[in-house]
């Protein structure tokens, strides 16, 4: 299997297949129905506003081994939620770190929205890097 970065949006880094697939696994479970919540529809808005056909098309490559072509963007979206999901786990108490994800919260930065609404609502690269350094910050 071997992925392929477009040339004009090449990483300075090598991203190889087997972690372009991990990631296609991971957000296609981290981000359904057992975890996040996330409808398809919502999962691809966060990904850059990609075609649902696309995101299907990437999971299937990846059960098949195939090649599959990523943008920089949408690698920069996959490792913001990445680093959410991870730092949810390392700040939220033993078992809620997914209730927080999807409860609604007094936090001034997120309206009264819980992080998933919050995301969704604008599903942009800012509102990804927003969260991440509000985690961050919760981390210490």
């Amino acid at each position: 299997m071997s992925v392929h970065v477009n040339p004009e949006n090449q990483t300075d880094s090598q991203i190889g297949p087997a972690h372009i697939a991990a990631l296609i696994r991971w957000f296609n479970k981290a981000a359904g129905p057992d975890v996040w919540g996330l409808s398809l529809a919502e999962r691809c808005h966060l990904l850059g506003g990609i075609p649902v056909r696309t995101f299907s098309s990437w999971k299937q490559k990846e059960k098949n081994g195939q090649p599959i072509e990523l943008s920089r963007d949408v690698i920069e979206r996959f490792s913001l939620l990445l680093g959410i999901y991870k730092t949810l786990n390392m700040v939220s108490p033993a078992g809620a770190n997914h209730a927080f994800f999807n409860t609604a919260n007094t936090i001034p930065l997120f309206d009264g929205l819980s992080i998933k609404d919050y995301l969704v609502k604008s599903g942009s690269m800012l509102s990804l890097y927003t969260v991440r350094r509000y985690l961050d910050g919760q981390r210490g």
